[in-house]
């Protein structure tokens, strides 16, 4: 239960990182590219992946991991371990499923993709919270962990991000020089 909640707080903090990678992706991508030989597709697409990786690679890390303990916490019967897995992994099929549509037709509208991600991220902190809650943790190392996790995303996200700060650094919104825009109206739509 301790290894879960941790990978779960692990993945609500990356929300934080990952709000700030997205917001130096555009520059990083610009310096990638000018190291690309003229005309190298191959060399372009690489560095274009080695841009992208650094975002995913953490959350794919915590995510990956997250299941296998998932199984070692609900498979309980030895005699059940194929049955119990399918179930479990029938559940994160159609918690994917439902996370997908929710997050493109009713979050991402509403809400916009900050806004969606730091609900993510309250959501893994929560289950996270919720299972050290159940753990067999000392109740001070469950306070100590608690007092650790919360004010570090909360405090993190107030303090190292601002308000659409996934949209507004996309390279989009950036002039030639770097220098951001004189932006006169937002509006986040699915797309």
């Amino acid at each position: 239960l301790l290894v879960f909640a941790l990978l779960q707080g692990g993945i609500a903090l990356d929300v934080i990182l990952t709000i700030l990678q997205f917001s130096t992706l555009a520059e990083n991508l610009g310096s990638l590219y000018k190291i690309v030989p003229e005309g190298s597709q191959a060399a372009y697409l690489i560095f274009l992946m080695l841009g992208v990786a650094h975002i995913l690679l953490l959350p794919t890390l915590l995510f990956g991991a997250s299941f296998p303990v998932a199984v070692r916490l609900f498979v309980t019967r030895e005699t059940s371990v194929g049955k119990d897995t399918g179930t479990l992994y029938m559940f994160n099929t159609i918690g994917n499923i439902l996370g997908s549509f929710l997050t493109g037709f009713v979050l991402l509208p509403f809400l916009g993709a900050q806004r969606s991600l730091l609900l993510a991220g309250s959501i893994n902190l929560f289950v996270a919270i919720f299972v050290l809650s159940k753990s067999e943790v000392s109740l001070a190392k469950k306070w100590g962990i608690s007092a650790v996790l919360i004010p570090a995303f909360y405090g993190g996200y107030l303090a190292l991000t601002s308000p659409n700060q996934v949209i507004l650094t996309a390279g989009v919104f950036l002039d030639q020089r770097q220098n951001t825009v004189k932006l006169l109206s937002l509006h986040e739509d699915v797309y």
